[in-house]
């Protein structure tokens, strides 16, 4: 990490005592610290490292509608995805948008076209109202089925293993997961929440088996800070500080390292899932392929942490090895190599048991909240960790009734609106979109207006002022990613960038996927570095840190 000069002087208020301090800033501390301050909650939120660095950025990006638990007939779990999926096309239309998948259908009874086809029928009339309040241009279309010719047409790539057609259902994208959580934490901000990346905890502080109060070091200034509350939400997951407060005889966590994969090539149009044979492995393993600008994201593969914590960020050449064989198992005329590989996501995620003795480890059914005075721990210690971007925001709330339950609270009820920070209109998605790309015409370009809308949604009027004031910053980025100068500016202003990383990576969604233009990053650098006052090696470092988030062989090309 590059340290920084000119950090800001937003700090915790020492004076007071806070009704809530959450403990990291990936999806679930990020929905939490927004849905306990519509509630009144005086909450602080601090991340040990930038906002939404961790698991929750690295995901295949999917907003899950529940069509899985079909096959379990979870009709509860079902109807809660769709209905968060619902909630996000409704709240946030700037940055999630519908997924058209595709499934193939075989002879086997079970995934024969016409049983499929019917039980997705099922699915449509269990997800009836899933477009209540959503754009036209949003809304989730109806299953369908594909002949075997419809298929081979759609994905002429995809290894032909007998399917006798498709199966057809929706489900969302998030444009950028970072932003979807950036957008929670921000509107924490706005109803008064601190949130403060860079910030890690160290000690809980108790008396008499209660919570009173927690001690952070700032990362830059290593000022050790001290802060006064009742009640601390643990959402680091399996950097989680719960159980060394509890005692762990009574509970055991276990993770998986979760890995997806981007290549660099363009190969489908549409999302599929497409099942290894079992002869690649001890069981068989569906891979969702999803396309992703000029590229495609591929996952999701399950690995035993070897080395612990610790290791978890590592992917070992053996599992790298793996991977290829199991992509290149289910297409036909296309061998992918290693150097397709442009990036490597790798999460931990919680599951059920230890490393099993054949196949992929089973994750939790559902997010874990749990109170450490359950487990001989103090009270007002509390742990949430999940799995899904998706039902982060309903985890929250089920989080929040769990803590006035055991708490006799006062906060049960929402007491402000909940819309977020950067989608303040009633005007619908397209509506919004075209009046933008005409009355900032005189600025931008159409494109650069979606992709500042796509960053920001509503707060796009914001940008215009900057851009309004300085001419120099109505101008982009060089490299061709449609940045305006004037969004570079506000984002730097208010959203607690310190790296080049925290930037294009998590605030602008530029190099997620494929590595940014270099002309791009040096800009960028440029711009971080009067702006904080750089040094040369300051600037060289920011630089090599971004880089080095890609795989060894992507620089070498």
């Amino acid at each position: 990490m590059s340290g920084q000069a000119g950090k800001d002087n937003l700090v915790p208020d020492t004076s007071n005592t806070y009704d809530m301090v959450i403990v990291g800033g990936g999806s679930h501390g990020g929905a939490l610290a927004w849905q306990a301050s519509i509630r009144g909650y005086k909450v602080l939120l601090l991340e040990r490292d930038d906002f939404v660095s961790g698991t929750s950025a690295n995901s295949m990006k999917i907003i899950h509608g529940g069509v899985r638990y079909l096959q379990r007939l979870d009709i509860v779990r079902l109807r809660l995805s769709v209905s968060e999926r619902t909630k996000l096309l409704s709240i946030a239309p700037h940055l999630v948008f519908p997924l058209k998948c595709v499934i193939p259908t075989y002879k086997k009874l079970s995934k024969n076209k016409w049983i499929v086809g019917a039980a997705f029928k099922l699915y449509d009339l269990l997800s009836a109202e899933r477009n209540r309040g959503v754009s036209e241009c949003k809304q989730i279309l109806n299953t369908g089925i594909l002949s075997k010719r419809e298929l081979k047409q759609a994905f002429p790539d995809i290894k032909d293993n007998c399917f006798t057609g498709g199966a057809v259902w929706y489900d969302a994208t998030v444009h950028s997961a970072e932003r979807l959580v950036l957008s929670y934490l921000f509107s924490a901000q706005e109803l008064g929440a601190h949130t403060l990346n860079y910030t890690a905890v160290t000690e809980i502080l108790t008396e008499a088996g209660q919570v009173v109060g927690i001690v952070a070091i700032d990362k830059f200034s290593q000022k050790e800070i001290r802060v006064k509350c009742g009640l601390v939400v643990d959402a680091t997951g399996p950097w989680s500080f719960f159980k060394k407060y509890c005692d762990q005889t009574q509970k055991k966590w276990y993770f998986t390292k979760a890995v997806n994969i981007i290549v660099n090539r363009r190969l489908v149009d549409d999302a599929i899932g497409l099942t290894v044979p079992a002869s690649q492995n001890a069981v068989s393993r569906m891979l969702f392929l999803a396309p992703t600008e000029n590229a495609t994201a591929i996952g999701t593969w399950y690995f035993y942490c070897e080395g612990g914590i610790a290791a978890a960020n590592d992917v070992t050449q053996n599992e790298i090895t793996l991977i290829l064989k199991d992509i290149n198992s289910v297409l036909s005329g296309v061998v992918l190599m290693l150097s397709d590989v442009f990036r490597v996501q790798v999460g931990l995620l919680p599951v059920k048991s230890g490393k099993p003795s054949i196949g992929d480890p089973e994750l939790i059914a559902d997010s874990e909240i749990e109170m450490a005075d359950k487990y001989g721990g103090p009270s007002g210690l509390v742990y949430i960790q999940g799995t899904k971007l998706t039902t982060a925001l309903s985890s929250s709330i089920r989080c929040l009734d769990v803590i006035n339950e055991n708490t006799k609270g006062r906060f049960a009820k929402a007491i402000h609106s909940e819309k977020l920070f950067d989608w303040q209109t009633t005007d619908k998605y397209g509506e919004f979109l075209r009046g933008c790309e005409v009355k900032y015409k005189h600025l931008w370009s159409a494109d650069i207006v979606r992709e500042i809308i796509s960053c920001l949604g509503t707060k796009i009027e914001r940008v215009a002022v900057i851009a309004e004031a300085n001419m120099e910053l109505q101008g982009v980025v060089p490299g061709g990613a449609n940045i305006s100068l004037a969004l570079i500016a506000y984002i730097i202003e208010n959203q607690r960038v310190f790296t080049l990383s925290d930037l294009l990576l998590r605030r602008l969604n530029v190099g997620a996927y494929l590595v940014p233009a270099m002309e791009t990053v040096e800009c960028c650098a440029d711009i971080l570095a009067r702006h904080f006052g750089w040094s040369q090696a300051m600037r060289a470092e920011n630089i090599r840190d971004l880089l080095e988030t890609y795989p060894s062989w992507t620089k070498e090309k």
